[in-house]
C-alpha cells in the first residue's frame, strides 16, 4: 500500500469526452486549434491541458500496486500474474480493441468482396454503368469503415499502453525505494530501471496478441471469400502457404539469437551509461 494521499484532479478532455466526440475524435480539434494558433512557435508542455484523474501518475501507481497485491494474495495458477493484472484493470479497453481489430479485418474483407465485384461488372460488356453503383457505394463505404477502424485501433492502443506503461513503471519505482542497501549493492537502481523500461518498451506489440486472437476467425472469412472467388481452386494456394510455415518459422528462429546479442548489448551500453552518471560525485 502507498502512503500518500491522491489529489482531486478534473477530468482530461479524451476522458471528459462522450461517446460521440470519441467516436470522431473531436477533443482533438482544441489541439489542431493551438498549433494554428501558436503561428510558427513550438508547442512546450505549458500549452498542453493537465492529466485527468485517471490518467496521472500516481493514480495508475496506486491502481497497479492494490490490484497486483490482492491477485498476488488470491494466487490463481495458470494465468501469469502480469496478465491478470492487464486484464482486471484494462478488460474493457481491450475487448474495445479487439471489436476495432475485428472491424477492420471484416472491413477489408468486404472490400475485397466489393472489388471483385466491381471489376467483374466492368469486364462483362452486357452490364451498364447504372448497375455499378451497388458495388461503387459498398466499396467505398466499406474502405471508409476500414480506415476508419484502424485509425481507432491506433490511438486507443496507443492510449492504453501508455497508461499500461506508466503504471507499470510506477509501481516498480516504488517497489525499488523499499530495497534494502544490500540488494541495491548487488543490482544497481539504474540496471533495474534499465531493465524494465526496456521490457515495458515491448507493451507496445500488444496490437500483434490481438491480431493473433483474432486469427483463426479472419483466416476462416479469407477462406471463405477465397472459395467464393475462385472455388476448390483456392485451396492449392492455402496448402502452398501452409508448407512455406515451417520455413518461415525456422527463419524466425533462426534470428532469434541475433535479436537477443543485440538486446544485451543495448543493455550493457545504457546500464554502464547510468552507473556512470551514478558514479560522478
Amino acid at each position: 500500500s502507498t502512503n500518500f494521499k491522491i489529489r482531486p484532479r478534473k477530468k482530461s478532455r479524451i476522458e471528459g469526452a462522450g461517446l460521440f466526440s470519441k467516436l470522431h475524435f473531436l477533443f482533438g480539434i482544441r489541439i489542431i486549434r493551438l498549433v494554428n494558433s501558436l503561428k510558427g512557435r513550438e508547442v512546450c508542455v505549458e500549452d498542453l491541458d493537465k492529466l485527468g484523474d485517471h490518467e496521472s501518475c500516481e493514480r495508475l501507481e496506486t491502481s497497479f500496486s492494490a490490484k497486483y497485491a490482492q491477485l498476488k494474495m488470491e494466487g490463481h495458477m495458470g494465468i501469469p500474474l502480469i496478465a491478470r493484472l492487464l486484464m482486471e484493470l484494462f478488460r474493457k479497453d481491450i475487448q474495445f480493441q479487439i471489436f476495432w481489430q475485428l472491424m477492420y479485418a471484416l472491413s477489408k474483407i468486404v472490400t475485397s468482396y466489393f472489388l471483385q465485384q466491381l471489376i467483374r461488372y466492368v469486364q462483362d460488356p452486357e452490364k451498364t454503368v447504372n448497375e455499378t453503383y451497388y458495388q461503387s457505394i459498398g466499396l467505398f463505404v466499406s474502405f471508409i469503415v476500414a480506415v476508419y477502424s484502424m485509425h481507432q485501433f491506433n490511438f486507443n492502443l496507443s492510449y492504453v499502453f501508455n497508461k499500461i506503461k506508466t503504471g507499470f513503471m510506477g509501481m516498480i519505482f516504488r517497489k525499488s525505494l523499499r530495497l534494502s542497501n544490500h540488494a541495491l549493492h548487488l543490482m544497481s537502481l539504474g540496471k533495474i530501471v534499465n531493465f524494465n523500461a526496456t521490457d515495458l518498451n515491448n507493451f507496445e506489440k500488444i496490437h500483434f496478441l490481438i491480431s493473433l486472437i483474432l486469427a483463426p476467425v479472419i483466416l476462416l472469412l479469407g477462406t471463405g471469400l477465397l472459395y467464393h472467388f475462385w472455388g476448390v481452386n483456392c485451396f492449392i494456394g492455402i496448402i502452398y502457404m501452409g508448407l512455406l510455415w515451417p520455413i518461415q518459422y525456422k527463419t524466425a528462429k533462426s534470428s532469434r539469437e541475433i535479436r537477443m546479442n543485440r538486446t544485451n548489448k543495448t543493455d550493457d551500453r545504457i546500464e554502464g551509461v547510468i552507473e556512470g552518471i551514478q558514479g560522478i560525485s
